[in-house]
């Protein structure tokens, strides 16, 4: 039975001399992965798919829970991301944590919020600041809402006290509760965490936090996302430059 769905592209994995395997996130569907056949030819139609964070409508021949693809046209490139090498690494963090929803779950929320990362990280310059954005709304998507306005644990009010990001209780404790866990969140880096929790994609350009701020926010984020869900190679690359 043939389908019809938007996708983006997450990654892709040589099959054969000419064929590959697409790590698809689609609207409909979730996550699939589909048989893109000849693919690898040079004159390929359809090459333009395989490209990371290509935004597609695709139709699909699907028989047995396996996708095959027929055809497809492309919605967006988003091909300013590969541009700069920053701003690609901040894309690869975002395709890589979707990556790693399990198969056939569709979420459109997430779907969404994927889509206008990308839209945002091809329009402006703040990428660490629209990543950071990507991986506070993706947690409380997944149910591990970071909020550091009071105590995981005992629920005081943080606002006058330092606060640290426990690994093993989850969550944002305050000085009382931290553990051996606990790591230390600046109380610039917690500003700027919260702000940026809070603002719309379209307003992130108008937040004048420094590099080191984004960065040590990204650390903190990176350290939560490896102990609760995943290790994000593309991350740990970005935080090396």
């Amino acid at each position: 039975m043939d389908k019809t769905t938007k996708t983006i592209t997450l990654k892709c994995i040589d099959l054969n001399d000419y064929d590959r395997l697409l790590s698809l996130y689609s609207v409909d569907y979730g996550k699939i992965t589909v048989v893109a056949k000849g693919i690898r030819r040079p004159k390929a139609k359809l090459k333009f798919l395989e490209q990371s964070a290509c935004f597609a409508d695709v139709e699909l021949a699907e028989s047995n829970g396996r996708y095959v693809l027929k055809t497809a046209q492309q919605i967006e490139s988003f091909f300013s991301i590969r541009n700069d090498l920053q701003t690609f690494y901040c894309a690869s963090t975002i395709l890589e944590t979707v990556n790693f929803e399990q198969e056939g779950q569709p979420n459109t929320q997430l779907f969404l919020l994927t889509l206008k990362a990308l839209t945002q990280l091809s329009t402006q310059k703040a990428d660490l600041v629209v990543l950071t954005k990507f991986m506070l709304s993706y947690l409380k998507i997944a149910g591990y809402q970071l909020d550091f306005s009071e105590c995981n644990v005992c629920h005081a009010t943080t606002e006058a006290r330092k606060c640290y990001l426990d690994l093993q209780l989850g969550g944002v404790v305050c000085n009382e509760c931290r553990t051996v866990n606990s790591l230390t969140v600046l109380p610039d880096v917690k500003t700027n965490l919260t702000l940026i929790g809070t603002m719309p994609f379209e307003k992130l350009k108008n937040l004048a936090f420094t590099e080191v701020q984004n960065v040590e926010g990204l650390k903190l984020l990176h350290s939560y996302f490896s102990h609760l869900l995943t290790k994000l190679h593309s991350l740990t690359q970005l935080l090396s430059l």
